[in-house]
């Protein structure tokens, strides 16, 4: 997860550039994605979105990556791999 700051300047990034690099912290997508991988980050349409593809999305609070596990009426279901249960969804 990124806090702060940080999520301000990933959105400029990705305004500025249309991708950005961010650097993973957290176990929650073990082993996919081990702490202190770097990921390339760009914006995606709702309708290009696959289930089983990763999303890095803001919660209000910091930036997360997990997978996505399922898409119903605009709102996207997601889910750390190791996590039990799946995250509120994202409009």
């Amino acid at each position: 997860m990124v806090a702060g700051a940080q999520c301000a300047a990933v959105s400029q990034a990705l305004r500025r550039r249309g991708r950005t690099i961010l650097r993973v912290h957290g176990r929650s997508m073990y082993p996919m994605l081990r702490t202190g991988v770097r990921l390339e980050v760009q914006p995606t349409a709702y309708d290009e979105l696959r289930i089983g593809d990763l999303v890095v999305y803001h919660d209000g609070c910091g930036i997360i990556c997990h997978r996505l596990i399922r898409k119903a009426e605009r709102l996207c279901y997601m889910k750390g791999d190791t996590n039990l249960f799946a995250d509120p969804p994202v409009l």
